[in-house]
């Protein structure tokens, strides 16, 4: 209904030394904002996951999303919530993106914060 972008849609192979444990589709949301993103955005993306059948979307959030993991307020709170449903929101920050040097580097980025993620029950 040309209402809802999708920035990236990634295709996953499932290779070994890459994201095997990942879905086989991956959206992909990006924010270059100044500020952190918020709960409204969070939880739209995480409609437009549930819609497209997707169980996993990175948001790429140059400054981070609001709230914080200890309270799981603002859109941590929204993270929180599309767990039970089996949909996972990987925030990725700038400061991670300004650490990768190579591939392996964003599958075990990816990794981590997937591990993050269910540990703590949203982005830390």
């Amino acid at each position: 209904f040309a209402t809802e972008e999708i920035d990236l849609a990634l295709g996953n192979a499932g290779h070994r030394d890459g994201l095997a444990a990942f879905p086989d589709v991956i959206l992909v949301e990006c924010k270059n904002w100044n500020s952190a993103v918020g709960s409204q955005e969070v939880s739209y993306f995480v409609s437009r996951l549930r819609q497209r059948g997707c169980t996993c979307g990175i948001l790429i959030a140059m400054n981070g999303v609001t709230g914080s993991a200890e309270d799981l307020k603002n859109a941590r709170f929204q993270i929180a919530t599309a767990l039970s449903d089996k949909i996972r929101v990987l925030v990725v920050e700038r400061n991670d993106l300004e650490a990768l040097r190579s591939p392996s580097d964003l599958v075990e980025l990816l990794k981590q914060k997937t591990l993050e993620l269910i540990a703590a029950g949203t982005t830390i």
